[in-house]
């Protein structure tokens, strides 16, 4: 992909996460949707996935504290070289934990984590309150980062007309059980588990709003029947192509339209 123009805003990194459980009676996996505080400086009360911007420190975490991965192999999937791919692994994993109460993560030992340990709800207060030290937290509640249990889906990055962007990574997971997932009340302010089709339905109707990605990868999704053939299917596909959509603007610089990127179908 070609560097932004003069005037353009470079990127930033991101992750975010289709975190999926299944249904209750039966059918389509359910995905977590969180909507976005209204004092938001990005996505203002937007529905979205968890997720958020890579952090320093997800670049170089101790290899201690994370498996499940290779981030050289992987990069070249993704697109990216091997400390950017194991940065937006674990920025993916750490802001559902804190968007979403949802941590990826197992003891030591291999076996499950506990969600209710005082160490890992602590770690989670420390995140939201922007006073957490992420390796330190799951050093004390002795988790382990399960990297593997997130798959690469798409790559979608803002339109260069605007003036904050993201290079987003979008992976799949499910959710571990007995972790069930809620919002932070801070970033996030409401949480619904849909399935991708009455998410759909649900913005159509005007009752969740959307921004294009959200709603373009849901569309992509809603005929899965369930997480392990999506992830599966995923996996197989190859290097991700980074999807560019681009937005005409009025002349109060609000968006009009969004033109989709070349190859994906409007």
């Amino acid at each position: 992909m070609s560097s932004p123009g003069a005037g353009v805003v470079v990127p930033r990194m991101a992750a975010t996460v289709l975190l999926f459980r299944a249904a209750a009676g039966g059918g389509p996996p359910e995905v977590l949707l969180l909507r976005r505080n209204a004092r938001s400086a990005f996505a203002a009360s937007q529905w979205v996935f968890p997720g958020g911007a890579v952090d320093p420190g997800d670049r170089v975490l101790d290899p201690a504290l994370w498996r499940g991965i290779d981030p050289a192999a992987l990069g070249a999937q993704v697109g990216h070289d091997a400390a950017t791919t194991l940065g937006l692994w674990v920025a993916a994993v750490r802001e559902t934990f804190e968007e979403a109460g949802v941590l990826l993560a197992t003891r030591a030992d291999g076996g499950p984590l506990d969600p209710a340990d005082p160490a890992v709800a602590a770690l989670r207060k420390e995140l939201a309150a922007r006073d957490a030290d992420f390796a330190a937290g799951l050093a004390a509640a002795g988790a382990v980062l399960d990297l593997a249990a997130l798959t690469p889906l798409r790559r979608w990055i803002t339109p260069e007309s605007e003036p904050r962007r993201f290079d987003t990574l979008f992976l799949v997971a499910e959710a571990p059980p007995g972790q069930a997932g809620d919002h932070d009340g801070v970033e996030m302010v409401s949480a619904r588990w849909l399935t991708a089709a009455d998410a759909l339905s649900a913005h159509a109707g005007g009752d969740l709003t959307m921004m294009y990605p959200t709603r373009r990868t849901l569309e992509e999704v809603a005929a899965a029947r369930d997480v392990p053939t999506l992830r599966a299917a995923a996996a197989a596909r190859g290097p991700l192509r980074p999807l560019v959509p681009t937005a005409v603007l009025d002349a109060e610089g609000r968006i009009t339209e969004i033109i989709p990127p070349e190859g994906l179908d409007p």
